[in-house]
């Protein structure tokens, strides 16, 4: 559950930094420190989180281009594609990234909760695509 927490708290501190320019990632995590007394290790992961997404935006978003139809980033809500990023630098680029079934699986809840009624259906789509299109790349190489 504190994960969930956390990428919930992410994607927050992403949506504040797209329409609060003066919000630097450091002031975004303190203002949810300060005003949402969340959890040290809540805000632990969820800075990673973020951290990550923004300083890998651009290789996501290429991920975003090569396994979308018709969709690239900039016609996609900003609730939606924060949560595509997230789950993209979770599974596929974090250090020890988790398992692209369970990141799939919250990321479909939190669009659930905090998108629109058939969000969740397209980040299911597009996260599933990335995440084959991963794992057939590793099988390649092996």
């Amino acid at each position: 559950m504190l994960r969930r927490k956390s990428r919930e708290l992410c994607l927050q501190i992403l949506f504040q930094r797209e329409f609060n320019q003066k919000f630097d990632l450091a002031s975004s995590v303190n203002y949810f420190k300060v005003h949402h007394k969340s959890q040290p290790e809540v805000l632990e992961f969820a800075h990673f989180l973020a951290q990550g997404v923004i300083e890998n935006t651009d290789k996501i978003d290429s991920t975003i281009k090569l396994n979308s139809k018709n969709w690239s980033p900039e016609r996609m809500s900003s609730v939606d594609l924060n949560i595509i990023r997230m789950a993209i630098f979770e599974g596929l680029l974090a250090e020890s990234p988790n398992a692209p079934k369970v990141v799939l699986n919250e990321a479909i809840e939190i669009a659930k909760k905090y998108s629109a009624q058939d969000a969740s259906a397209f980040i299911n789509g597009l996260l599933d695509q990335v995440f084959k299109a991963q794992s057939s790349l590793r099988s390649d190489e092996e």
